[in-house]
């Protein structure tokens, strides 16, 4: 391996051009590739949506419910299967394992649904099947309003909407506050008894002649005719004259007994922008496109599409989410320029010009690698992918630093340049490559992060991977063949300095005299304006040529001066390096400054027992210290951060049977206080009537809505810069609306991270639905006393009534009338009777055609004066049909096959408590209780992830130890050494668990946890260096004290660098503080800036901590085998002694003197032998590693 990389850094031209070429693809790439905001996640969610119109909760869950549960509980690798059955609609969730392939289990549930198709009721309507992907969030909200007709605005919207989908980046423009068209035929229940019309006459009308009749064709021998019978209803006019019952010579029509009008469905829901009724736009894109340029491109079609519209028409760009992405790319982006900054600052300080411009070139160079792969297996760019550069910049500079500054230490002993980094490359390539290795087996378990916050997560280790194998590529191939080539050049500078200069000088000069004003004026009036130019040529030449050659006069002394100078100094280095070279005897006292401080420190600590004890009391004192000011000062768990968000929901919440235009007026009174709020830009609102079914999960949308929720009004806050922090909004929100009467206002910040919802989330599911109810009566109870909670809420009932219509089978069947024909006349009172659909021509959808009765007569009080028509004449409906108010049940929810519901509160942010020490109390109250043995209790939502992550966190952290563990012994070949190396890990926890402390931060289980495990990997690093250089001393002869002392004066250069510059790296994403060198300011904060304060905070504490005692403890511990054992042979040799002279009185006189000439012998046994003499050393070429 070591022969092919000195192979490879033989042919330099090669290297530098396939270089050049990656820089340049990986620019090109990184130009190209899709920019998105949230990772693209396929969510391992499928919802299934079944409707049957008009069916009740309890009947949805007994006849869609139930079917579909049977098929689908089968499926391979499903997690969980959560059921809704509401008013005409069942809803089935199903979540499988985040590994899942996609495309097999989509197949599964098309073939389950398929099956359980036919146990479904006809009248259902076919099931759809909707999969979840985080990259699916709407990306824009277009939103028309203005003060015109509803249908003109829906029109516009509607084209507006074709106009949008067919942009090639679009997936789908969802239309959302307007109305469907509707045929509307209100009946005029007079004229229909006196023409004694039945209901399947006027049912069956339509039916009969809105059919397309395919009649086929003629062919008798002499041609070949088609025969059409034109038999659908293309207009309104159609369906007036269709006839509905013969009469003596006459026809009645339709037209005869109802009125015919085209108008909009009855108002379910109302959409409202800032404050005016609207429809809007939810434009969603393709998945794997780019974000910004599909935004782009949506703008400019809007604003094309909208030149011709009247200016009472208003459009407004709302929620675009490309802002978002420019604003995090842009944020990450001036982190990554400032820690570039910050790293060449150090390197600059520490090795000089050419070191810092090496290690600044591995910077980019192994970005656009990274991009260059990241684009070649089909990924794209997103706030995730985006840190994971950020936490490599301190890392990826490592082999960097320990490359550059071995070949500077040689370059200052006498070695040629060139030789003086292929040297460092084949010398230090297992160390790096075994310290890269370290670090990226500490993030590969990562990739086996399991639930939705895995695969959230997992991007961070992906590109963190790649950029580092990119790394270990640049400073192994890259960086030594750059070095070279930049010696060569700064010699020759260095050789022609004097020229170069007086070149420089002169060429200034001639620019000035040929482009500046100076000549013009002095010739202007004396010389034709035709003659300035070439005058001014000729002079600059003459200048050029003049201040050229006394200029080189003058500089050549001085370059002479300084470059004599300069080899001075660098003589001067050359001693003080030799010094530390491993042909040179070490002496502590001759190492100057910094370095020979350390080294003699360290030497009062690892030369002798007493210093050892005094290293280890250090140790156990310092960490004891932290663990007990850590229990006596908890900082708190929590699953993600506390992100400062850019948009928020407003929960509106009442109970009742309410319209949708009373629910209107409520949410409205709201909306009126929100917009008077500073630091809220835009306010989209939608009601609608409380209690109807949530529905399935939406992508991008609030968790955990309400029950009784009536209204959404999704805030967009302004710009961070502008406006007060998030929380002080909220209260604002909550301050301001707290005095209307009937109604419950909640707020909710859009969830940038894995969506978890409300802090507390408590699952009861029972066998028995009514046990399930009391045991959430008994909670709620509870939960509601305490005052650090709020916004507490249940899945109960809500109050309210419903109106149950009870038939008398046998009193009906004596007036010879039955269930069907009794429904379709109470349907006419409700949303009518669907009799079938036309298009008209200036529509693109189906209009449904709907029999009903006029609004006036569409009352709770005309069911009682129905009357139906049967053979024996009209019949009151009356005198077999009951109406009586009943408990109203919005929905029922079933998981697994139990019905299921759930408790629900948030922390107050006020009460300094956090929802892991709620989720404790709660539990230890909840083990306190007494609960029916068909009755299960589950936390769920945050609590649940916050396990499942910590326990997978853990894992993880014992599998990159082994894996550690593994790398370490095939390096050293050594127990001792491998646990000495892996120690530096458990000192990295301390180290956070100090900057937890100092900082006040919650320990965050994803980003904290993911600090500690990349920790794991970082700091391991500077413990392989050092015994690395250790073993190759030992190897030459050196005794270990000496060995373990001039490896420690050799190594704290490179370690104390590569530590810094870490630090240095994460600097500005623990600080919040971005130099924006693009714009030329100074950034603080920011919307994501605060996501990456806790990871970078347990980076930088953990390996901060852990440098400084590695540098105090391993040299310490490594030396201690040979300290101690040499403190136990003089202790021996010592009691030898003294046991032999102890013994001569007891010998008695006659063998005294045979005792006296023995005693030479046993002296003999203890002499120290002669020191051998120093080995002969070989040529330079030759030298062995240690001498390195």
């Amino acid at each position: 391996m070591i022969d092919l990389l000195e192979g490879v850094l033989r042919r330099p031209k090669t290297v530098f051009v396939m270089m050049l070429a990656l820089i340049i693809a990986g620019t090109a790439t990184y130009i190209s590739i899709p920019k998105e905001a949230s990772p693209d996640i396929d969510l391992p969610i499928f919802y299934i949506s079944v409707t049957q119109q008009g069916i009740s909760p309890e009947d949805s869950e007994r006849l869609l419910v139930r079917p579909m549960e049977t098929e689908l509980r089968g499926l391979d690798g499903l997690k969980e299967i959560t059921a809704i059955a509401s008013e005409s609609h069942a809803g089935i969730v199903l979540e499988f394992d985040i590994s899942f392939n996609k495309d097999e289990a989509l197949a599964d549930v098309r073939d389950k649904v398929d099956q359980a198709k036919s146990n479904l009721p006809e009248e259902a309507e076919e099931p759809t099947i909707t999969e979840m992907n985080f990259a699916l969030a709407p990306t824009m909200i277009i939103a028309l309003s203005g003060n015109v007709p509803e249908r003109t605005l829906y029109q516009h919207a509607r084209r507006l909407k074709d106009e949008v989908e067919a942009i090639d980046s679009v997936r789908s423009a969802d239309l959302t506050g307007h109305r469907e068209e509707l045929l509307e035929v209100l009946i005029d229940t007079q004229k229909l008894e006196s023409y004694s019309i039945t209901q399947q006459e006027l049912l069956n009308t339509l039916q009969l002649n809105n059919q397309l009749v395919p009649a086929g064709f003629i062919d008798g021998g002499k041609g070949r005719f088609n025969v059409k019978v034109p038999g659908l209803v293309e207009t309104a006019e159609d369906v007036y004259t269709l006839p509905l019952k013969q009469s003596g010579e006459g026809v009645v029509t339709l037209a005869d007994v109802a009125e015919i009008r085209r108008t909009f469905k009855d108002a379910n829901a109302y959409t409202r922008v800032n404050g005016n009724p609207a429809i809007s736009l939810q434009v969603v894109k393709r998945i794997g496109t780019n974000i910004i340029e599909n935004n782009t491109a949506v703008r400019e079609v809007v604003e094309k599409a909208s030149e011709d519209w009247p200016e009472t028409i208003r459009v407004d760009l709302m929620l675009d989410q490309s802002n978002n992405i420019f604003e995090v790319l842009g944020s990450l982006q001036s982190s990554i320029l400032t820690a570039i900054f910050l790293v060449m600052v150090l390197v600059l300080a520490a090795l000089g010009l050419r070191s810092a411009l090496l290690v600044g070139l591995a910077i980019p160079t192994s970005f656009m690698v990274g991009f260059l792969i990241l684009g070649g297996i089909g990924q794209t760019v997103n706030n995730m992918v985006m840190f994971g550069l950020v936490l490599t910049v301190g890392l990826l500079v490592d082999g960097a630093i320990v490359m550059t500054e071995y070949a500077d230490r040689k370059i200052q002993e006498g070695m040629e340049d060139r030789e003086a980094y292929i040297r460092a490359a084949k010398l230090m390539f297992w160390p790096i490559v075994s310290s890269t290795a370290t670090t990226l087996v500490a993030f590969l378990p990562m990739l086996l992060w399991p639930g939705v916050a895995g695969e959230f997560m997992s991007y961070l280790p992906i590109m963190v991977i790649i950029v580092l194998t990119a790394s270990l590529f640049t400073a192994m191939v890259f960086l030594p063949v750059t070095g070279g080539i930049l010696a060569q050049v700064s010699h020759w500078m260095s050789r022609h300095a004097t020229a170069l200069l007086a070149l420089t000088i002169a060429l200034l000069f001639a620019l000035a005299v040929i482009s500046g004003p100076f000549v013009p004026l002095v010739l202007s009036g004396f010389v034709s304006a035709g003659l300035i130019l070439p005058l001014k040529i000729v002079l600059g030449v003459l200048a050029f040529v003049l201040i050229g050659y006394f200029s080189y006069r003058i500089l050549r002394p001085f370059v002479l001066w300084s470059q004599a100078r300069a080899a001075k100094r660098a003589e001067l280095d050359r001693i003080e390096a030799a010094k530390l070279s491993g042909s040179e005897a070490f002496d502590v006292k001759n190492v100057r400054g910094f370095t020979g401080i350390y080294v003699r420190v360290l030497k009062l600590f690892a030369g002798n027992p007493v210093g050892n004890i005094a290293a280890l009391l250090l140790l156990l004192v310092s960490c004891t210290a932290i663990i007990g000011a850590f229990v006596a000062n908890p900082t708190g768990v929590q699953f993600f951060i506390d992100e400062e968000p850019e948009q928020a929901v407003v929960l509106v919440s009442g109970r009742g049977n309410m319209s949708a235009g009373e629910a209107r007026d409520l949410v409205v009174q709201v909306e009126d206080r929100i917009m008077t709020i500073p630091g809220i830009e835009n306010v989209i609102t939608n009601a609608f009537p409380p209690g109807g079914s949530s529905g399935g999960p939406a992508v991008g949308d609030v968790q955990d809505k309400p029950a009784d929720v009536m209204g959404e009004i999704n805030i967009e806050l302004a710009d961070f810069c502008c406006r007060r922090v998030a929380k002080e909004i909220f209260a604002d929100i909550r301050t301001q609306t707290a005095d209307i009467p009937g109604i419950k206002v909640e707020t909710r910040k859009i969830e940038g991270g894995p969506p978890t919802g409300k802090d507390i989330q408590l699952e009861v599911k029972s066998t028995d639905y009514d046990d399930m109810v009391a045991a959430v009566a008994r909670i709620r109870d509870h939960i509601n006393g305490e005052d650090v909670l709020m916004d507490q809420e249940d899945d109960r009932p809500l109050p309210g009534i419903e109106w149950q219509i009870s038939i008398d089978r046998e009193q009906a069947g004596r007036y010879q009338a039955h269930i069907a024909s009794v429904g379709n006349m109470v349907q006419l009172v409700t949303n009518g009777v669907l009799i079938g659909t036309y298009r008209p021509g200036d529509s693109e959808d189906e209009v449904d055609i709907r029999v009903r009765l006029p609004e006036d007569e569409r009352s709770i009080g005309r069911f009682d004066q129905l009357r139906l028509q049967t053979s024996l004449g009209l019949v009151p409906m009356a005198n077999f049909v009951s109406r009586v108010p009943a408990p109203k049940v919005s929905e029922i929810v079933r998981r697994d096959g139990l019905y299921s519901m759930m408790v629900k509160a948030t922390v107050n942010p006020e009460s300094g408590s956090n929802p892991t020490e709620q989720v404790a109390a709660f539990q230890t109250w909840l083990d306190g209780q007494q609960w029916p043995d068909n009755v299960y209790l589950k936390f769920r939502g945050a609590d649940e992830d916050q396990q499942e992550s910590g326990e997978f966190l853990m894992k993880a952290m014992v599998a990159s130890l082994f894996l550690m563990f593994l790398i370490l012994l095939t390096q050293f070949n050594s127990f001792y050494q491998t646990f000495l190396t892996l120690s530096t890990v458990i000192l990295s926890v301390f180290g956070v668990l100090l900057g937890m402390l100092v900082t006040n931060q919650p320990f965050s289980i994803i980003m904290t946890g993911t600090g500690v495990v990349a920790l794991a990997g970082i700091v391991v690093n500077n413990a392989i260096v050092l015994i690395d250089t250790y073993n190759r001393f030992i190897e030459d002869g050196l005794p270990p004290l000496d060995a373990i002392l001039k490896t420690s004066a050799q190594r704290i250069r490179p370690i104390l660098l590569t530590t810094i510059t870490t630090i240095a790296g994460l600097i500005p994403m623990a600080t919040m503080v971005n130099f924006d060198f693009f714009n030329q300011v100074i950034a603080y904060g920011g919307i994501t800036a605060v996501w990456w304060v806790q990871l970078a905070t347990a980076v930088i504490s953990g390996l901060a901590f852990s440098t400084l005692l590695t540098l105090l403890m391993i040299p310490v511990m490594i030396a201690a085998p040979s300290v101690w054992s040499n403190l136990f042979a003089t202790i021996i040799a010592f009691f030898q002694r003294k046991l032999g002279y102890t013994m001569l009185p007891a010998t008695g006189g006659a063998h005294v003197d045979t005792l006296e000439e023995n005693n030479d012998r046993v002296a003999a046994t203890v002499v120290t032998l002669p020191k051998p003499a120093s080995p002969k050393l070989p040529p330079q070429e030759d030298l062995p590693h240690a001498a390195e």
